[in-house]
Protein backbone atom coordinates (compact mmCIF):
# COMPACT_ATOMS: atom_id res chain seq x y z
CA UNK A 1 0.00 0.00 0.00
CA UNK A 2 1.85 3.22 -0.90
CA UNK A 3 1.21 6.38 0.50
CA UNK A 4 -0.77 9.19 -1.27
CA UNK A 5 0.25 13.07 -0.85
CA UNK A 6 -2.68 13.58 1.33
CA UNK A 7 -1.92 12.92 4.68
CA UNK A 8 -4.81 12.49 8.09
CA UNK A 9 -4.92 15.00 10.41
CA UNK A 10 -3.54 14.86 13.95
CA UNK A 11 -6.43 16.73 15.34
CA UNK A 12 -9.79 14.71 16.13
CA UNK A 13 -12.90 14.25 13.87
CA UNK A 14 -15.63 16.67 14.82
CA UNK A 15 -19.40 14.91 14.56
CA UNK A 16 -19.91 16.86 10.99
CA UNK A 17 -16.79 15.82 9.67
CA UNK A 18 -17.40 12.43 10.56
CA UNK A 19 -20.90 12.15 9.11
CA UNK A 20 -19.21 13.78 6.33
CA UNK A 21 -16.72 11.26 5.46
CA UNK A 22 -18.49 8.08 7.04
CA UNK A 23 -21.87 6.93 8.04
CA UNK A 24 -21.09 4.30 11.12
CA UNK A 25 -24.02 2.06 12.02
CA UNK A 26 -23.23 0.54 15.39
CA UNK A 27 -25.21 -3.12 16.03
CA UNK A 28 -26.07 -4.00 19.37
CA UNK A 29 -23.08 -5.73 19.97
CA UNK A 30 -21.07 -3.36 22.09
CA UNK A 31 -17.59 -1.75 21.83
CA UNK A 32 -15.68 -4.92 20.49
CA UNK A 33 -16.65 -6.95 17.64
CA UNK A 34 -14.01 -9.92 19.35
CA UNK A 35 -15.65 -13.76 18.92
CA UNK A 36 -16.16 -15.89 22.23
CA UNK A 37 -14.03 -18.85 21.98
CA UNK A 38 -15.77 -21.95 20.78
CA UNK A 39 -13.22 -24.31 23.16
CA UNK A 40 -11.91 -23.89 26.04
CA UNK A 41 -8.51 -21.88 26.76
CA UNK A 42 -5.96 -23.62 28.13
CA UNK A 43 -2.79 -22.20 29.62
CA UNK A 44 -0.67 -20.11 28.80
CA UNK A 45 -0.63 -17.64 32.22
CA UNK A 46 2.86 -16.60 31.85
CA UNK A 47 2.57 -15.76 28.43
CA UNK A 48 -0.73 -13.54 29.19
CA UNK A 49 1.17 -11.70 32.32
CA UNK A 50 4.25 -11.31 29.57
CA UNK A 51 2.39 -9.78 27.00
CA UNK A 52 0.17 -7.31 29.32
CA UNK A 53 3.19 -6.02 30.97
CA UNK A 54 4.93 -5.25 27.18
CA UNK A 55 1.79 -3.72 26.44
CA UNK A 56 1.88 -1.11 29.37
CA UNK A 57 4.64 0.29 27.69
CA UNK A 58 3.95 0.03 23.77
CA UNK A 59 1.54 1.10 21.80
CA UNK A 60 2.07 -1.49 19.60
CA UNK A 61 2.55 -5.10 20.07
CA UNK A 62 3.37 -8.10 17.74
CA UNK A 63 2.27 -11.54 18.67
CA UNK A 64 4.95 -13.37 16.44
CA UNK A 65 5.79 -17.56 15.93
CA UNK A 66 4.98 -20.10 13.47
CA UNK A 67 1.52 -21.82 12.30
CA UNK A 68 -0.32 -23.31 14.57
CA UNK A 69 0.98 -22.14 17.39
CA UNK A 70 -1.98 -20.24 18.90
CA UNK A 71 -1.01 -16.72 18.21
CA UNK A 72 -4.27 -16.16 17.35
CA UNK A 73 -6.12 -17.24 20.21
CA UNK A 74 -3.50 -16.09 22.42
CA UNK A 75 -4.23 -12.46 20.73
CA UNK A 76 -7.59 -12.53 21.01
CA UNK A 77 -7.36 -13.91 24.71
CA UNK A 78 -5.48 -10.74 25.61
CA UNK A 79 -7.93 -8.43 23.93
CA UNK A 80 -10.92 -9.73 26.00
CA UNK A 81 -8.80 -9.54 29.29
CA UNK A 82 -8.06 -5.92 28.35
CA UNK A 83 -10.78 -4.39 26.97
CA UNK A 84 -12.24 -2.82 29.69
CA UNK A 85 -8.96 -0.55 29.44
CA UNK A 86 -10.80 1.27 26.05
CA UNK A 87 -13.48 3.15 26.52
CA UNK A 88 -13.69 3.37 22.66
CA UNK A 89 -13.61 -0.82 22.65
CA UNK A 90 -11.52 -3.46 21.09
CA UNK A 91 -11.87 -4.23 17.40
CA UNK A 92 -10.67 -6.80 15.45
CA UNK A 93 -9.91 -7.36 11.55
CA UNK A 94 -9.28 -10.68 10.43
CA UNK A 95 -6.92 -10.52 7.41
CA UNK A 96 -6.47 -14.26 6.84
CA UNK A 97 -8.79 -14.28 3.78
CA UNK A 98 -7.82 -11.30 2.05
CA UNK A 99 -5.09 -11.85 -1.05
CA UNK A 100 -4.90 -7.79 -1.78
CA UNK A 101 -3.27 -5.34 0.27
CA UNK A 102 -5.25 -2.50 -0.84
CA UNK A 103 -8.35 -4.25 0.67
CA UNK A 104 -6.22 -4.53 4.44
CA UNK A 105 -7.78 -0.81 4.97
CA UNK A 106 -11.62 -1.53 3.73
CA UNK A 107 -11.33 -4.67 6.16
CA UNK A 108 -10.63 -2.61 8.86
CA UNK A 109 -13.71 -0.26 8.06
CA UNK A 110 -15.42 -4.10 8.42
CA UNK A 111 -14.30 -4.25 12.05
CA UNK A 112 -15.28 -0.84 13.12
CA UNK A 113 -18.60 -1.24 11.56
CA UNK A 114 -18.19 1.95 9.23
CA UNK A 115 -19.13 2.84 5.84
CA UNK A 116 -16.99 4.35 3.56
CA UNK A 117 -18.79 7.26 2.37
CA UNK A 118 -15.81 9.44 0.81
CA UNK A 119 -13.00 9.35 -2.04
CA UNK A 120 -10.48 10.17 0.35
CA UNK A 121 -7.24 8.10 0.73
CA UNK A 122 -9.25 5.38 3.36
CA UNK A 123 -6.57 5.30 5.41
CA UNK A 124 -6.24 9.31 6.13
CA UNK A 125 -10.44 8.63 6.70
CA UNK A 126 -9.68 6.16 9.39
CA UNK A 127 -7.09 7.65 11.12
CA UNK A 128 -9.09 10.86 11.45
CA UNK A 129 -12.19 9.07 12.95
CA UNK A 130 -10.04 7.27 15.38
CA UNK A 131 -7.66 10.64 16.47
CA UNK A 132 -9.47 11.14 19.35
CA UNK A 133 -10.40 7.53 20.35
CA UNK A 134 -9.07 5.45 23.25
CA UNK A 135 -9.23 1.85 21.62
CA UNK A 136 -7.47 -1.71 20.77
CA UNK A 137 -6.98 -2.87 17.55
CA UNK A 138 -6.32 -6.27 16.50
CA UNK A 139 -4.92 -6.96 13.55
CA UNK A 140 -5.24 -10.76 12.62
CA UNK A 141 -3.07 -12.85 10.54
CA UNK A 142 -0.83 -10.18 8.74
CA UNK A 143 1.88 -11.91 7.59
CA UNK A 144 0.86 -11.98 3.93
CA UNK A 145 0.27 -8.12 3.62
CA UNK A 146 3.14 -7.21 5.70
CA UNK A 147 3.60 -3.81 3.87
CA UNK A 148 -0.05 -2.77 3.77
CA UNK A 149 -0.50 -3.60 7.64
CA UNK A 150 3.10 -1.55 8.10
CA UNK A 151 1.72 1.99 6.68
CA UNK A 152 -1.66 1.19 8.15
CA UNK A 153 -0.45 0.92 11.58
CA UNK A 154 1.92 3.63 11.42
CA UNK A 155 -0.42 6.18 10.15
CA UNK A 156 -2.65 5.23 12.78
CA UNK A 157 -0.32 5.50 15.92
CA UNK A 158 1.19 8.79 14.67
CA UNK A 159 -2.42 10.27 14.38
CA UNK A 160 -4.14 9.04 17.39
CA UNK A 161 -2.22 8.88 20.02
CA UNK A 162 -4.97 6.96 22.78
CA UNK A 163 -4.71 4.57 20.38
CA UNK A 164 -3.19 0.92 20.71
CA UNK A 165 -2.11 -2.06 17.95
CA UNK A 166 -1.87 -5.99 18.47
CA UNK A 167 -0.80 -8.00 16.12
CA UNK A 168 -0.52 -11.43 14.59
CA UNK A 169 2.03 -12.44 12.57
CA UNK A 170 4.93 -14.75 11.89
CA UNK A 171 6.74 -12.10 11.11
CA UNK A 172 6.60 -8.94 12.50
CA UNK A 173 5.80 -5.42 10.81
CA UNK A 174 9.18 -4.00 10.89
CA UNK A 175 8.09 0.08 12.18
CA UNK A 176 9.58 1.97 14.87
CA UNK A 177 7.96 1.59 17.87
CA UNK A 178 6.95 -2.09 17.34
CA UNK A 179 7.81 -4.42 20.31
CA UNK A 180 7.92 -8.23 18.92
CA UNK A 181 6.47 -11.40 21.43
CA UNK A 182 7.37 -14.55 20.15
CA UNK A 183 4.77 -17.33 21.22
CA UNK A 184 6.04 -20.15 21.98
CA UNK A 185 5.09 -23.90 21.79
CA UNK A 186 3.06 -25.40 25.27
CA UNK A 187 5.23 -26.80 27.89
CA UNK A 188 4.14 -30.10 28.28
CA UNK A 189 1.96 -29.83 31.37
CA UNK A 190 -0.49 -27.64 29.46
CA UNK A 191 0.05 -29.52 25.89
CA UNK A 192 -1.28 -32.59 27.88
CA UNK A 193 -4.36 -30.60 29.42
CA UNK A 194 -4.77 -29.61 26.14
CA UNK A 195 -4.99 -33.22 24.19
CA UNK A 196 -7.17 -34.22 27.34
CA UNK A 197 -9.37 -31.47 27.11
CA UNK A 198 -9.55 -31.96 23.19
CA UNK A 199 -9.91 -35.52 23.90
CA UNK A 200 -13.20 -35.84 25.72
CA UNK A 201 -15.07 -33.69 23.28
CA UNK A 202 -14.64 -36.90 20.80
CA UNK A 203 -14.38 -39.24 23.79
CA UNK A 204 -16.62 -38.59 26.47
CA UNK A 205 -15.38 -39.75 29.83
CA UNK A 206 -11.52 -39.56 28.59
CA UNK A 207 -9.00 -39.03 31.13
CA UNK A 208 -5.13 -38.82 31.81
CA UNK A 209 -4.89 -41.30 34.33
CA UNK A 210 -1.89 -43.73 35.55
CA UNK A 211 -2.17 -46.09 32.60
CA UNK A 212 -1.91 -43.68 29.70
CA UNK A 213 -0.27 -40.88 31.32
CA UNK A 214 3.33 -41.42 29.64
CA UNK A 215 1.55 -42.03 26.63
CA UNK A 216 0.00 -39.29 26.08
CA UNK A 217 3.09 -37.49 27.32
CA UNK A 218 5.16 -39.29 24.94
CA UNK A 219 2.18 -38.14 22.12
CA UNK A 220 2.48 -34.38 22.84
CA UNK A 221 6.46 -34.30 23.35
CA UNK A 222 6.12 -35.86 19.42
CA UNK A 223 4.01 -32.94 18.79
CA UNK A 224 6.37 -30.61 19.87
CA UNK A 225 3.59 -28.56 22.29
CA UNK A 226 1.93 -27.16 18.81
CA UNK A 227 -2.02 -26.90 19.69
CA UNK A 228 -3.03 -27.10 16.06
CA UNK A 229 -1.18 -30.29 15.56
CA UNK A 230 -2.37 -31.42 19.76
CA UNK A 231 -6.07 -30.77 18.56
CA UNK A 232 -5.72 -32.85 15.11
CA UNK A 233 -4.34 -35.58 16.60
CA UNK A 234 -6.83 -35.76 19.23
CA UNK A 235 -9.44 -35.29 16.92
CA UNK A 236 -8.49 -38.64 15.83
CA UNK A 237 -9.40 -40.81 18.88
CA UNK A 238 -12.60 -41.19 17.34
CA UNK A 239 -11.38 -44.45 15.78
CA UNK A 240 -7.54 -44.75 17.61
CA UNK A 241 -6.57 -45.46 20.67
CA UNK A 242 -3.96 -43.33 22.21
CA UNK A 243 -1.50 -45.84 21.45
CA UNK A 244 -2.05 -46.47 18.14
CA UNK A 245 -2.20 -42.58 17.47
CA UNK A 246 1.75 -42.39 18.77
CA UNK A 247 2.75 -45.49 16.54
CA UNK A 248 0.97 -44.15 13.83
CA UNK A 249 2.22 -40.48 14.10
CA UNK A 250 5.98 -42.05 14.73
CA UNK A 251 5.49 -44.12 11.60
CA UNK A 252 4.59 -41.32 9.54
CA UNK A 253 7.10 -38.69 10.68
CA UNK A 254 9.95 -41.38 9.95
CA UNK A 255 8.16 -41.59 6.47
CA UNK A 256 8.10 -37.78 5.80
CA UNK A 257 10.74 -35.64 4.44
CA UNK A 258 10.77 -32.26 5.16
CA UNK A 259 11.49 -30.55 1.81
CA UNK A 260 11.57 -27.23 1.00
CA UNK A 261 8.33 -26.11 2.72
CA UNK A 262 10.04 -24.76 5.73
CA UNK A 263 13.10 -24.47 6.98
CA UNK A 264 11.99 -24.61 10.89
CA UNK A 265 11.21 -27.97 12.97
CA UNK A 266 8.10 -26.63 14.26
CA UNK A 267 6.74 -25.70 11.69
CA UNK A 268 7.61 -29.62 9.73
CA UNK A 269 6.08 -31.02 12.56
CA UNK A 270 2.96 -29.45 12.15
CA UNK A 271 2.55 -29.86 8.35
CA UNK A 272 3.74 -33.68 9.07
CA UNK A 273 0.74 -33.32 10.88
CA UNK A 274 -1.46 -32.43 9.02
CA UNK A 275 -0.32 -34.51 6.26
CA UNK A 276 -0.71 -37.39 8.93
CA UNK A 277 -4.73 -36.30 9.73
CA UNK A 278 -5.07 -35.97 5.70
CA UNK A 279 -3.46 -39.29 5.31
CA UNK A 280 -6.02 -41.03 8.00
CA UNK A 281 -9.31 -39.56 5.69
CA UNK A 282 -10.81 -41.48 3.05
CA UNK A 283 -9.52 -40.15 -0.71
CA UNK A 284 -13.11 -38.86 -1.11
CA UNK A 285 -12.81 -36.79 2.31
CA UNK A 286 -9.56 -36.16 0.77
CA UNK A 287 -10.66 -34.49 -2.43
CA UNK A 288 -13.65 -32.75 -0.23
CA UNK A 289 -11.04 -30.84 1.59
CA UNK A 290 -9.26 -29.90 -1.40
CA UNK A 291 -11.81 -28.34 -3.11
CA UNK A 292 -12.82 -26.27 -0.04
CA UNK A 293 -9.81 -24.45 0.06
CA UNK A 294 -10.93 -22.04 -3.22
CA UNK A 295 -13.40 -20.56 -0.55
CA UNK A 296 -12.52 -17.76 1.50
CA UNK A 297 -13.61 -16.71 5.11
CA UNK A 298 -16.83 -19.14 5.88
CA UNK A 299 -19.26 -20.83 3.25
CA UNK A 300 -22.33 -22.99 4.05
CA UNK A 301 -23.66 -25.76 2.79
CA UNK A 302 -25.45 -24.79 -0.53
CA UNK A 303 -21.96 -23.57 -1.26
CA UNK A 304 -20.12 -26.48 -1.07
CA UNK A 305 -22.89 -28.70 -3.04
CA UNK A 306 -22.53 -26.21 -5.83
CA UNK A 307 -18.84 -25.95 -6.23
CA UNK A 308 -17.45 -29.06 -5.04
CA UNK A 309 -19.87 -32.03 -5.73
CA UNK A 310 -19.48 -33.98 -8.95
CA UNK A 311 -16.49 -34.86 -10.80
CA UNK A 312 -16.05 -38.10 -8.26
CA UNK A 313 -17.80 -36.93 -5.54
CA UNK A 314 -21.16 -37.63 -5.37
CA UNK A 315 -24.04 -35.09 -4.26
CA UNK A 316 -25.98 -37.21 -1.64
CA UNK A 317 -22.51 -37.81 -0.02
CA UNK A 318 -21.08 -34.30 0.16
CA UNK A 319 -23.43 -33.43 3.82
CA UNK A 320 -21.74 -36.79 5.72
CA UNK A 321 -18.13 -35.90 4.37
CA UNK A 322 -18.88 -32.45 5.85
CA UNK A 323 -19.83 -33.63 9.11
CA UNK A 324 -16.64 -35.85 8.91
CA UNK A 325 -14.47 -33.20 8.43
CA UNK A 326 -16.26 -31.00 11.05
CA UNK A 327 -15.35 -34.04 13.64
CA UNK A 328 -11.64 -34.31 12.70
CA UNK A 329 -11.42 -30.60 12.80
CA UNK A 330 -10.55 -29.91 9.35
CA UNK A 331 -13.88 -27.29 9.14
CA UNK A 332 -14.88 -25.42 12.14
CA UNK A 333 -18.62 -24.94 12.37
CA UNK A 334 -19.99 -21.79 12.59
CA UNK A 335 -23.69 -22.32 14.62
CA UNK A 336 -24.49 -18.81 15.55
CA UNK A 337 -25.82 -18.45 12.01
CA UNK A 338 -28.75 -19.84 10.23
CA UNK A 339 -27.97 -21.95 8.02
CA UNK A 340 -24.78 -23.07 9.88
CA UNK A 341 -21.35 -21.73 8.05
CA UNK A 342 -17.87 -23.92 8.05
CA UNK A 343 -14.79 -22.59 7.77
CA UNK A 344 -10.70 -23.41 7.93
CA UNK A 345 -7.95 -22.25 9.94
CA UNK A 346 -5.26 -20.84 8.08
CA UNK A 347 -2.93 -23.82 8.15
CA UNK A 348 -5.38 -26.36 6.94
CA UNK A 349 -6.09 -23.98 4.32
CA UNK A 350 -2.98 -23.84 2.91
CA UNK A 351 -2.28 -27.64 2.89
CA UNK A 352 -5.57 -28.49 1.17
CA UNK A 353 -4.32 -25.75 -1.31
CA UNK A 354 -1.46 -27.35 -2.16
CA UNK A 355 -3.14 -30.71 -2.46
CA UNK A 356 -5.60 -29.16 -4.83
CA UNK A 357 -3.13 -27.32 -6.95
CA UNK A 358 -1.31 -31.12 -7.39
CA UNK A 359 -3.94 -32.40 -8.46
CA UNK A 360 -4.78 -30.02 -11.19
CA UNK A 361 -8.11 -28.70 -9.44
CA UNK A 362 -8.08 -25.38 -10.81
CA UNK A 363 -11.35 -25.41 -12.28
CA UNK A 364 -13.13 -25.36 -8.90
CA UNK A 365 -12.09 -21.78 -8.58
CA UNK A 366 -13.84 -20.83 -11.71
CA UNK A 367 -16.91 -22.96 -10.00
CA UNK A 368 -16.55 -20.90 -7.40
CA UNK A 369 -16.58 -17.74 -9.32
CA UNK A 370 -19.56 -19.08 -10.99
CA UNK A 371 -21.54 -20.44 -8.01
CA UNK A 372 -21.37 -16.59 -6.48
CA UNK A 373 -21.77 -14.97 -9.98
CA UNK A 374 -24.85 -16.80 -10.41
CA UNK A 375 -26.06 -15.56 -6.74
CA UNK A 376 -25.29 -11.96 -7.54
CA UNK A 377 -27.42 -12.68 -10.38
CA UNK A 378 -30.15 -13.93 -8.75
CA UNK A 379 -30.25 -11.22 -6.19
CA UNK A 380 -33.68 -8.69 -6.01
CA UNK A 381 -31.60 -5.28 -5.04
CA UNK A 382 -35.14 -3.47 -5.11
CA UNK A 383 -38.14 -4.59 -2.77
CA UNK A 384 -39.10 -5.98 0.01
CA UNK A 385 -36.06 -8.66 -0.38
CA UNK A 386 -33.37 -5.85 -0.22
CA UNK A 387 -32.33 -5.92 3.12
CA UNK A 388 -32.09 -9.93 3.29
CA UNK A 389 -30.02 -10.22 0.01
CA UNK A 390 -27.71 -7.74 0.86
CA UNK A 391 -27.11 -9.16 4.57
CA UNK A 392 -26.59 -12.14 2.66
CA UNK A 393 -23.65 -10.81 0.50
CA UNK A 394 -22.01 -9.09 3.37
CA UNK A 395 -21.61 -12.25 4.81
CA UNK A 396 -20.25 -14.01 1.34
CA UNK A 397 -18.26 -10.56 0.87
CA UNK A 398 -14.60 -12.90 1.20
CA UNK A 399 -15.93 -15.05 -0.98
CA UNK A 400 -16.68 -12.04 -3.69
CA UNK A 401 -13.62 -10.82 -3.30
CA UNK A 402 -12.12 -14.12 -3.99
CA UNK A 403 -14.09 -14.48 -7.71
CA UNK A 404 -13.84 -11.15 -8.59
CA UNK A 405 -9.80 -11.62 -8.18
CA UNK A 406 -10.37 -14.98 -10.26
CA UNK A 407 -11.59 -12.80 -12.78
CA UNK A 408 -9.01 -10.23 -12.29
CA UNK A 409 -5.96 -12.45 -12.75
CA UNK A 410 -7.50 -15.41 -15.23
CA UNK A 411 -6.81 -15.09 -18.91
CA UNK A 412 -10.18 -14.67 -20.45
CA UNK A 413 -12.48 -13.81 -17.56
CA UNK A 414 -12.40 -9.63 -17.03
CA UNK A 415 -15.79 -9.33 -18.86
CA UNK A 416 -17.27 -11.90 -16.20
CA UNK A 417 -15.84 -9.77 -13.79
CA UNK A 418 -17.06 -6.55 -15.16
CA UNK A 419 -19.84 -7.85 -14.98
CA UNK A 420 -20.03 -9.12 -11.40
CA UNK A 421 -18.54 -5.57 -9.94
CA UNK A 422 -20.90 -3.41 -11.91
CA UNK A 423 -24.21 -6.28 -10.65
CA UNK A 424 -23.29 -5.46 -7.26
CA UNK A 425 -23.65 -1.61 -7.56
CA UNK A 426 -26.34 -1.10 -4.95
CA UNK A 427 -24.84 -3.43 -2.65
CA UNK A 428 -21.42 -1.29 -2.85
CA UNK A 429 -23.34 1.31 -1.84
CA UNK A 430 -25.70 0.68 0.86
CA UNK A 431 -23.05 -1.44 2.54
CA UNK A 432 -20.53 1.61 2.89
CA UNK A 433 -18.27 -0.12 0.20
CA UNK A 434 -17.86 2.70 -2.40
CA UNK A 435 -14.45 2.76 -2.40
CA UNK A 436 -13.66 -0.56 -3.03
CA UNK A 437 -16.43 -1.21 -5.58
CA UNK A 438 -15.11 1.46 -7.44
CA UNK A 439 -11.81 0.21 -7.38
CA UNK A 440 -12.80 -3.37 -8.64
CA UNK A 441 -14.66 -1.72 -11.57
CA UNK A 442 -11.75 0.72 -12.69
CA UNK A 443 -9.92 -2.41 -12.77
CA UNK A 444 -11.23 -4.39 -15.19
CA UNK A 445 -12.35 -1.42 -17.20
CA UNK A 446 -8.46 -0.99 -17.62
CA UNK A 447 -8.03 -4.81 -18.68
CA UNK A 448 -8.06 -3.79 -22.38
CA UNK A 449 -12.09 -4.95 -23.07
CA UNK A 450 -13.41 -3.00 -25.91
CA UNK A 451 -16.35 -1.46 -26.39
CA UNK A 452 -19.38 -3.71 -25.29
CA UNK A 453 -22.77 -3.55 -23.65
CA UNK A 454 -20.77 -4.71 -19.84
CA UNK A 455 -18.48 -1.62 -20.67
CA UNK A 456 -21.51 1.12 -20.93
CA UNK A 457 -22.59 -0.66 -17.74
CA UNK A 458 -19.99 -0.89 -15.90
CA UNK A 459 -18.88 2.75 -16.96
CA UNK A 460 -22.23 4.48 -15.28
CA UNK A 461 -22.05 2.07 -12.48
CA UNK A 462 -18.40 3.59 -11.76
CA UNK A 463 -19.43 6.81 -12.38
CA UNK A 464 -22.61 6.31 -9.90
CA UNK A 465 -20.54 5.29 -7.55
CA UNK A 466 -18.41 8.33 -7.73
CA UNK A 467 -21.66 10.67 -7.83
CA UNK A 468 -22.61 9.38 -4.30
CA UNK A 469 -18.89 9.76 -3.06
CA UNK A 470 -19.11 13.46 -4.52
CA UNK A 471 -15.92 12.92 -6.75
CA UNK A 472 -17.74 14.87 -9.42
CA UNK A 473 -15.18 15.34 -12.07
CA UNK A 474 -14.65 11.40 -12.41
CA UNK A 475 -18.00 10.64 -12.23
CA UNK A 476 -19.14 13.19 -15.19
CA UNK A 477 -16.59 11.62 -17.40
CA UNK A 478 -17.34 8.23 -16.34
CA UNK A 479 -20.84 8.91 -17.17
CA UNK A 480 -20.31 10.75 -20.52
CA UNK A 481 -18.59 7.89 -21.62
CA UNK A 482 -21.08 5.70 -20.89
CA UNK A 483 -23.89 7.66 -22.42
CA UNK A 484 -21.73 7.68 -25.84
CA UNK A 485 -20.81 4.29 -25.68
CA UNK A 486 -24.15 3.41 -24.78
CA UNK A 487 -25.60 5.69 -28.34
CA UNK A 488 -23.51 3.50 -30.15
CA UNK A 489 -24.00 0.46 -29.11
CA UNK A 490 -28.28 0.55 -28.92
CA UNK A 491 -27.79 -0.09 -25.24
CA UNK A 492 -30.99 1.90 -23.94
CA UNK A 493 -31.35 0.60 -20.46
CA UNK A 494 -27.70 1.67 -19.86
CA UNK A 495 -28.14 4.75 -21.81
CA UNK A 496 -30.80 5.53 -19.69
CA UNK A 497 -28.95 5.23 -16.14
CA UNK A 498 -25.80 7.42 -17.36
CA UNK A 499 -28.10 10.28 -18.68
CA UNK A 500 -30.23 9.72 -15.26
CA UNK A 501 -26.76 10.60 -14.02
CA UNK A 502 -25.35 12.59 -15.62
CA UNK A 503 -28.07 14.81 -14.84
CA UNK A 504 -27.39 14.63 -10.85
CA UNK A 505 -23.92 15.84 -11.77
CA UNK A 506 -24.83 18.75 -13.20
CA UNK A 507 -27.48 19.19 -10.87
CA UNK A 508 -24.31 19.09 -7.56
CA UNK A 509 -22.78 21.47 -10.56
CA UNK A 510 -25.38 24.15 -10.29
CA UNK A 511 -25.95 23.70 -13.81
CA UNK A 512 -30.29 23.54 -13.52
CA UNK A 513 -30.57 23.97 -17.32
CA UNK A 514 -27.94 21.41 -17.94
CA UNK A 515 -29.36 19.06 -15.97
CA UNK A 516 -33.14 19.76 -16.45
CA UNK A 517 -32.45 18.81 -20.46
Amino acid sequence: MSRPSEHPSKCGMVAHKESRYMRASRSERGLHNVPAGITSFVGRRQELAEIKRLFSGSRLLTLTGMGGVGKTRLGLRVAIDIQRAFRDGVWLAELAALDDPALVTHAMFDALDLRDQSARWLVATLAEYLAPKHALIVLDNVEHLLDACAVLADTLLRSCPELRILVTSRRPLGISGEVSFTVPPLPSPEAVRLFAERAVSVVPGFAVMAENEATVGQLCKQLEGIPLAIELAAARLNVLSVEQLLVRLQDRFALLTTGSRTALPRQQTLWRTIEWSYGLLSLDDQMLWQRLTVFSGSFDLEAIEHVCAGELLAPEAVLDQVGRLVDQSILVRDGSRNPVRYSMLESIRQFGREKLHESGGADFRRRHRDYYRQLVTAMQPFGASQVQWFDRLSLEHSNLRTALDYCLNEPGQAGAGMELASALWLYWETRGRLSEGRRWIEQFLRSGLGPSPARARALWTAGYLAVVQGDVPAAQALLQESRDLSAALGEGRSAAFSIHFLGRVLLFQGNLAGAAA
